[in-house]
């Protein structure tokens, strides 16, 4: 059994989102060797774009909420609720780092434990064949590149992609695509866990 993931299982353990949990038995079946995991290159690079975004937007947030607290902290009765919020403030930046450093370390653990789709030359021409037929962004299109051309070796193993990105990648004529591969679209890590049960027990 195969299953491909792609940027979100990353940020998903690295932010420790709501399904997180999941994310993590898949790559306990997976060095247990009851599943294999597939992930593109692509989609170990992309989470730090993400997360150094937002460390960008919470350091300005940061500084912006400091700004109206000096002002605020002229009023001498609001000073000692000034000096109580200045202190959760720094929360704002130390959890963009906390998930900067969580993504390093789960960086090592996923080239580990999961087998990396290369992002090669026929890849980047297959995304910009998906983007002319399907409307696909360049990000999801290099996934969905990177996912087929890996599937067009494996076409024997019952495969399973699964993204929380319903949008894109629900599709219809996407989802097809995928089929016509031998591969199910899911958009759980819940429903894969699921599945990877069913079938492994």
């Amino acid at each position: 059994m195969k299953i491909y993931v792609e940027s979100n299982f990353v940020i998903e353990m690295a932010v420790g989102q709501e399904e997180a949990s999941f994310c993590d038995s898949l790559l306990k079946m997976s060095a247990e060797g009851l599943l294999e995991l597939s992930i593109p290159a692509f989609s170990i690079l992309e989470p730090y774009q993400t997360l150094e975004r937002r460390r960008r937007d919470r350091a300005e947030l940061h500084r912006r909420l400091q700004a109206e607290l000096d002002q605020i902290a002229r009023a001498a009765e609001l000073s000692s609720d000034v000096a109580a919020l200045r202190g959760a403030l720094g929360i704002i930046v130390s959890s963009a780092d906390h998930d900067i450093e969580a993504i390093e370390d789960l960086r090592k653990r996923i080239t580990r434990q999961l087998d990396v789709i290369p992002l090669d030359a026929a890849v980047l021409r297959g995304a910009s064949q998906l983007q002319a037929d399907f409307g696909l962004s360049a990000p999801d299109a290099v996934v969905a590149a990177s996912v087929l051309a890996d599937l067009a070796l494996h076409r024997d193993e019952r495969a399973y992609f699964v993204t929380r990105n319903s949008k894109d990648f629900g599709d219809p004529d996407v989802m097809a695509l995928f089929k016509a591969s031998g591969c199910t679209v899911l958009f759980s890590f819940d429903t894969a866990v699921q599945i990877a049960q069913t079938l492994t027990d």
